[in-house]
């Protein structure tokens, strides 16, 4: 009996001496909040003149975080919190003709003090950005490839240590060095034509324009304004009395609407230049007597949705919320008069013409008369 107590005494100090040291490596990690950071955001206008006024926000899109290791865990298991990105700002002060490739970079604090880990591992979360400034859209140039902000959290010794932060991909630690963005469509013109068809229509009649502008961003800037005849012009018109026409150049306050009147005739075109890309617009020509109601043709951004809608076609009035493209609205007007017989101008020269020939040749078929000899 004694015997058989000693040999189950061996047996368990043997196994103790198999699971002690197993048991030693069991680490219950305590969580770790990796230090605050910054990203980079390089922003490269590719249009004279060069101008933008922009607020870049991030977020995070819907998923993120993403665990590329351990493998097995989600987010929730092993992160607590998330991370945030400042948003950075691009505007008048910003000397983008002067900068080396009309490129300006600016630095985004990233605050990590909300986030903890609680695994070593690799955590990724997918960056979004939008632009605001006031209505008008921004063309983000990697949006194909996506971009991640990642943690790297690693064991040292038992001890949780967040290794590193920044921009990679999903695929590897990659390095990004910063987040880039090309504005290629710094300015927009917008321009408005005249043309008048028609029996009746007057090639010397001037019509009248009135154009509300709403320039995108907050900046007050002067625009350039062209194509159209003096005052003194449009009133020695028999047509026109008491028409003013704009000085340029016209300084114009982004996000408050502004109304310039514009008096045109046949052929010509007026144009305002390098407005903001975004810049929202409505044209509106004022009735002519005995004139059919215009037709509007519009070229360059005559795109037709929720978010960018134009009225194309519409008669006096076309409207644009958001220019992306330089843009033509092209009006023509058409007058003819009826006459009142039925025979239109056209006929009557016809008829006109035939009954000329006719009596050439009665003439010259009549009889001559004699003369009588005396």
């Amino acid at each position: 009996m004694k015997k058989a107590f000693v040999l189950t005494l061996a047996a368990m100090l043997m196994l103790s001496a198999m699971v002690l040291p197993a048991l030693a490596d069991v680490v219950n990690y305590t969580a770790v909040t990796p230090g605050n950071s910054s990203v980079n955001h390089t922003m490269e206008l590719t249009e004279s003149p060069y101008n933008l006024d922009y607020t870049i926000t991030y977020s995070f899109a819907a998923g993120s975080p993403t665990v590329k290791s351990p493998d097995g865990l989600s987010a929730a298991d092993v992160i607590t919190g998330t991370p945030a990105i400042a948003s950075v700002s691009y505007g008048p002060d910003d000397d983008f003709a002067g900068a080396a490739g009309h490129k300006i970079t600016k630095t985004a604090a990233v605050d990590w003090s909300g986030v903890s880990f609680k695994e070593p591992g690799v955590y990724y979360w997918e960056i979004t950005k939008t632009a605001d400034d006031g209505g008008a859209p921004l063309t983000l140039s990697n949006n194909s490839e996506k971009t991640y902000l990642f943690a790297l959290v690693t064991d040292v010794n038992g001890v949780l240590t967040a290794a590193a932060t920044g921009l990679s991909t999903t695929d590897a630690l990659s390095a990004k060095a910063d987040l880039q963005d090309q504005y290629p469509a710094t300015s927009v013109d917008l321009s408005v034509g005249k043309t008048v068809t028609g029996t009746q229509g007057s090639k010397e009649q001037y019509f009248k324009y009135d154009i509300q502008i709403t320039p995108a961003g907050s900046a007050t800037r002067n625009y350039q304004i062209s194509g159209f005849d003096d005052a003194s012009v449009v009133n020695a018109s028999p047509y026109n009395s008491g028409a003013t026409q704009p000085t340029s150049p016209v300084s114009l306050t982004g996000n408050s609407t502004t109304k310039i009147t514009v008096w045109l005739r046949h052929g010509q075109t007026f144009k305002i230049s390098d407005l903001p890309y975004g810049t929202s617009y409505t044209v509106t020509e004022s009735a002519n007597d005995g004139y059919d109601t215009p037709t509007t043709v519009v070229t360059g951004d005559n795109t037709n949705s929720t978010s960018n809608d134009i009225a194309s076609g519409s008669g006096e009035t076309v409207t644009d919320s958001s220019l992306t493209a330089d843009t033509l609205v092209q009006y023509t007007n058409n007058k003819d008069a009826d006459v009142p017989t039925g025979v239109t101008l056209e006929s009557s020269v016809a008829m006109l013409g035939i009954l000329l020939a006719l009596s050439l040749l009665m003439m010259a078929f009549l009889p001559k008369r004699k003369e009588k000899v005396r």
